[in-house]
């Protein structure tokens, strides 16, 4: 009977759910072939395009919304389907329009936002999870309620976009998708009462541990006014239960990426729903600061006050939007209005109130605001001065985004600044923490030490991160400098170090260049929130890596900058035209850069083909910071060539100011570098890279560094005499005892003339040490052992078992082992803790 229940299954709960939503029930169903990793009938589509109902309603504002008709018989069977979260069956797969048009997979699964009693008394409203199929970074949130489908699509690169139906329902079966326009409110944070008043720490804050192995469910209670309840709720309990669950769930698809944090409605919370205004508690008021001030007196004589860890209520705005919380009162003691129960949200429609709520209930975990203006809404004395980390208005969830002209800094983003998860973090301590949500943080990685840059000079970072689950990892970015309050005019050259830099949207990439590298090519040390400083000061930054899945970790990057520069390039200085093949004397503006502080002694000259927006061609690896040196442009004619001069061992550098173009008969060049990457596999270092031509190549030292400055041999490729494809596997790299380790290639001709790969850097994966020797084989008379623990005895013997040398590991590092000497070439054993590795000697 097996095979004839499954195949009546989508049929029995089209069947259930029909009569739940009061939708026609499906005529028959259908048998299809499953894939692997999902349900069956799921490859024809529930979408259609359709034209807009003539009398719908919605927002104006912004791209126009693209529509469709939807199968709502066909969905409810599907939805039936979808798996618990914490069931290993496999999700449901659905297709959803976006606002281009085009249909997009996301894998769902059941995401409960109610606790269950309170479910159990809805069971029409139902809430997904979802995650792209093609686009593992994106997300989405989905509703199924009386009312239709209701979606939250978050992109990969940071937009936002929503699926709704017909608002005026003159066709249920019609919905929009649109993307999210940003939406200006007010807001007013507020500091409990015996707080001390804000002050801007000495040095940046900590970034908190890696976090997101464990999933925090807080129990959340909102009260919604009568007004509320008659303007945005459909006039009764269950309409406004919907709406709110709407709204906790795509909340939740922003607090889970970036907090693994969940949101769940207590169990009584429709105690909180008052749909008259006779019985309303709130009576008439409708301010933000009044509600706030009498809701957790509501709450805790509803709900109790040791029932529920974070408290809000919903208003209705006729306005517009607008907001009031008190900072970092969750899971607070205090039974007063400043206490759990401080937030408040009011709005005149349904549609936007996540942007306000989101922002709100930020306020509530522990993040004041992050903007640093001081013209128009940043002026009302809302800034946070231990936290105004963003320029201008700022643009993350907890800044003034769009609010502050003429200081705006672009449209905002929905990802929390580094500063505000530092002060977010601490913050969770209540709630339920599962034991396993089959997540695992990534780790996260920066160069040691400070770098010392010139004043009005480009400068690049760079980081790495790593995975356990291998996972799709997001990278930003942020500046951590306190300053005065200060608007962006100025700032550049603002004696009290004000932020210079805006956050921008996470990206694969886990390099930035500052500004960013459209500002650089066209010759400005200025772009939309960015500003190169003009004076001497600190400049501090945090690398965050996000798994996309409530995994995060950081690590902090201190710079100063010096009084020397700006370094830039003199020659060309101005539109190039040469030969391909032909030699050219680059010509920069040293200005310093090659003393102390900034100490740069040696740059390195690469060429970009394609406009600047990369520079895979090496004409100088490495060569004196005297301000000028002759190369030989590449060998093929290009019409989009730029030059760029970098430090070497540091990360500043400058572009030539105009194209370059080659024009001519091609030239054969005795080796061209035409790519070079390095990344982790598993506990090994894959190197990777081809060459476009190779004259006279006698080969390549793949030569390691755990500073990113001393460098040694770790193995010798030969060349092929041909245009190739190289790769090396380096299954030492647990063995280096540094959490970073540096690559490069020394490409040698057989004339013995040599030359300089660029620098590559990969993470140790977390977990992976093992103790090892290095290099090996070995030829000079020593070898490093890592990774043992201190106090560790070590023995050095021969194939006989001749012990040959004994000592211990140092307190501190790997061990340097001095072989003895005379010794002779061969094979070897390094004995520790009962294990043998085998040692060459040549």
């Amino acid at each position: 009977m097996q095979p004839t229940i499954s195949l009546l299954r989508p049929l029995l709960c089209g069947l259930f759910f029909a009569a739940l939503g009061g939708l026609p029930a499906p005529a028959a169903a259908q048998s299809t072939s499953s894939a692997p990793n999902a349900t069956a009938a799921q490859t024809s589509s529930l979408w259609e395009p359709a034209a807009a109902p003539v009398a719908a309603r919605g927002p104006v504002a912004g791209a126009p919304a693209r529509w469709f008709r939807l199968d709502t018989t066909q969905l409810a069977a599907r939805l039936a389907l979808a798996p618990a979260e914490t069931q290993p069956a496999a999700p449901v797969v659905l297709e959803l329009p976006h606002p281009d048009g085009t249909l997009h997979r996301y894998a769902f699964r059941q995401a409960p936002v109610m606790a269950p009693a309170l479910a159990a008394r809805y069971p029409r409203i139902r809430t997904f999870a979802g995650r792209a199929l093609d686009e593992p970074a994106a997300t989405v949130r989905l509703e199924w309620t009386p009312t239709g489908l209701h979606a939250q699509l978050l992109a990969a690169d940071g937009s936002i976009s929503s699926i709704s139906g017909d608002e005026a329902a003159a066709a249920p079966a019609l919905y929009q998708s649109r993307a999210q326009a940003p939406v200006v409110f007010d807001c007013q944070a507020l500091l409990p009462p015996g707080t001390p008043p804000q002050r801007p720490g000495d040095t940046p804050p900590a970034p908190p541990a890696p976090y997101g192995g464990q999933l925090r469910t807080l129990r959340l209670a909102v009260a919604t006014t009568s007004e509320f309840v008659n303007k945005l709720g459909g006039g009764t309990v269950a309409g406004t239960m919907a709406e709110v669950v709407k709204l906790v769930n795509s909340l939740n698809g922003v607090y889970e990426r970036e907090l693994a944090l969940r949101l769940q409605l207590v169990a009584n919370n429709d105690k909180l729903i008052f749909a008259s205004a006779a019985t309303d508690l709130f009576g008439t008021s409708t301010s933000p600061t009044a509600l706030l001030g009498a809701n957790a007196g509501i709450v805790n004589d509803l709900i109790g006050a040791a029932n529920y860890d974070l408290g809000h209520v919903l208003g209705y705005n006729s306005g517009g939007y607008s907001g009031v919380a008190y900072v970092g009162v969750v899971c607070s003691a205090s039974p007063g209005p400043s206490g759990k129960g401080g937030g408040a949200s009011t709005a005149s429609s349904a549609r936007y109130l996540n942007e306000v709520t989101l922002h709100e209930i930020g306020h509530q975990l522990g993040s004041s605001h992050t903007f640093n203006g001081d013209k128009g809404n940043c002026s009302g004395g809302n800034r946070g001065a231990n936290l105004a980390y963003e320029p201008g208005a700022g643009n993350t969830i907890m800044s003034y985004d769009s609010r502050c002209d003429p200081d705006n800094v672009g449209p905002g983003i929905r990802y929390f600044h580094a500063a505000s998860l530092s002060a977010i973090v601490p913050k969770l301590t209540c709630g339920v923490t599962a034991a396993n949500n089959g997540n695992r943080p990534p780790a996260v990685q920066v160069p040691a030490g400070t770098f010392v840059i010139p004043k009005g000079t480009p400068f690049a970072l760079t980081g790495a991160g790593s995975d356990p689950d291998n996972d799709q990892l997001s990278y930003s970015w942020e500046q951590l400098d306190l300053g005065d309050a200060s608007g962006l005019a100025g700032a550049a050259t603002d004696p009290s170090a004000p932020p210079l830099f805006r956050s921008f949207t996470p990206v694969g990439n886990p390099t930035r260049t500052f500004p960013q590298l459209s500002a650089v090519l066209a010759n400005a040390t200025t772009a939309e929130g960015e500003f190169l400083p003009l004076v001497a000061r600190p400049l501090n930054f945090r690398l965050t890596v996000r798994d996309n899945r409530g995994g995060v970790a950081g690590a902090n990057l201190a710079l100063r900058v010096a009084d020397a520069g700006p370094f830039r390039v003199t020659a060309p200085a101005a539109a190039l035209a040469a030969a391909p093949g032909s030699a050219y004397t680059v010509a920069w503006d040293v200005l310093g850069t090659n003393q102390e502080p900034v100490n740069c002694k040696s740059v390195r000259i690469l060429f970009s083909s394609d406009g600047g927006l990369t520079f895979p061609t090496v004409l100088a690896a490495e060569v004196p910071n005297n301000g000028t040196a002759s190369v030989r442009l590449p060998g093929q004619p290009t019409t989009q060539g730029r030059i760029r001069v970098e430090a070497v061992d540091n990360v500043f550098f400058a572009l030539s100011p105009a194209t370059i173009t080659l024009r001519g008969t091609p030239v054969t060049l005795p080796v061209t570098l035409a790519g070079f990457t390095a990344e982790a596999r598993g506990a090994a270092a894959r190197l990777h890279w081809r060459t476009a031509t190779e004259l006279g190549n006698a080969g390549f030292a793949v030569e390691v560094s755990t500073d990113g400055t001393a460098f040694r041999r770790r193995a010798w490729v030969p060349g092929r005499g041909q245009a190739a494809t190289y790769d090396f596997d380096d299954d030492q790299l647990p063995t280096y005892g540094a959490p970073l380790v540096y690559y490069r290639l020394r490409q040698l001709d057989s004339d013995s003339t040599a030359s300089l790969s660029e620098v590559r850097a990969v993470a140790v994966p977390a977990g992976s040490a093992t103790w090892q020797l290095w290099p090996n084989p070995t030829r000079e008379g020593r070898v490093t052992v890592a990774g043992l623990p201190p106090g560790q005895p070590v023995q050095l013997l021969d194939l006989t078992g001749r012990l040959l040398l004994t000592t211990t590991t140092p307190p501190a590092g790997p061990l340097l082992l001095a072989l003895p000497t005379p010794l002779r070439p061969g094979l070897y054993l390094v004995r520790s803790g009962g294990q043998s590795r085998r040692l060459v000697v040549e």
